[in-house]
């Protein structure tokens, strides 16, 4: 069963991106409808509705879906900003400030967080922005034959941010609808987990963020 729910928690002035592509009418003068949902892992074709068919993924490997035995049950939270680079240095955002959203570790299919008319034309990068990551976890998480259960955070740094960037030549459509997948892979860095500290690293989980489009 999917398991998730979402909160809106306010603007926050920060620059920082996602974008998409598509086909039709690429002219600049009208606007098209830009859709960013979240995975909290590997996106299963089986699981997923099908508008979400065709995802090709970008800045991230594709998952390899851990064995039954292997899968760690528990939720994700995630406190999250998505922004879109339209021109040299016009960052545009997408979501409706922070969103925090709470996702079952055991249901990878995506779910919608912001969407949002823009201008149509070419977008040039993804940015990120992140304000809390952390996952609670039941069971599954095991070093060693000792079972890992409870809280494990992400260490976004002394303030509480970490910002990811991933350049994309893309295409909002006028009059067309496009959506972007983040993908946050959360089986594959919670398996990095500092044992000692109990947190997992910024860098581990960088490498394995990555970002889907549905051209």
């Amino acid at each position: 069963m999917r398991r998730f729910s979402r909160r809106l928690l306010g603007p926050l002035v920060l620059m920082g991106g996602t974008a998409v592509a598509g086909c039709g009418n690429l002219t600049s003068g009208g606007v098209g409808d830009l859709e960013v949902l979240v995975s909290a892992d590997s996106v299963s074709l089986s699981a997923v509705p099908s508008s979400a068919f065709g995802l090709e993924e970008i800045g991230g490997r594709l998952a390899q879906a851990p064995a039954d035995s292997q899968r760690i049950e528990g939720t994700l939270t995630i406190r999250l900003q998505v922004f879109v680079l339209r021109g040299p240095l016009r960052w545009v955002e997408v979501t409706d400030g922070i969103q925090e959203v709470t996702l079952s570790l055991g249901d990878p299919s995506p779910i919608t967080i912001a969407q949002r008319d823009l201008p149509a034309g070419p977008y040039h990068a993804v940015r990120t922005l992140f304000r809390r990551v952390h996952v609670d976890v039941v069971s599954g998480l095991e070093f060693d034959g000792v079972l890992i259960t409870g809280r494990i955070p992400v260490d976004l740094g002394l303030q509480d941010r970490l910002q990811i960037e991933k350049g994309l030549d893309l295409v909002v459509v006028e009059e067309g609808a496009s959506e972007i997948v983040v993908n946050l892979h959360t089986h594959r860095w919670l398996r990095r987990l500092d044992r000692d500290r109990r947190v997992v690293s910024p860098e581990d989980f960088e490498r394995e963020f990555a970002v889907r489009h549905q051209p």
